[in-house]
């Protein structure tokens, strides 16, 4: 027979910190591709960020 699936939505509310996080790059270009990458992850895993307490 065919077996049947089942999938469940969980939502989980979680608030935690992501202080003093330091990222380095041997150029500008290197920086950018870092956070383009952070970027894409904090917005796939519905992380929010302040970008006005970052300093570049």
């Amino acid at each position: 027979g065919i077996a049947s699936l089942q999938l469940k939505k969980i939502h989980a509310s979680v608030i935690t910190y992501m202080n003093d996080s330091l990222w380095i790059a041997l150029n500008k270009e290197s920086l950018t591709k870092i956070l383009n990458t952070t970027s894409s992850f904090y917005r796939f895993a519905s992380i929010k960020i302040n970008p006005q307490k970052s300093i570049l």
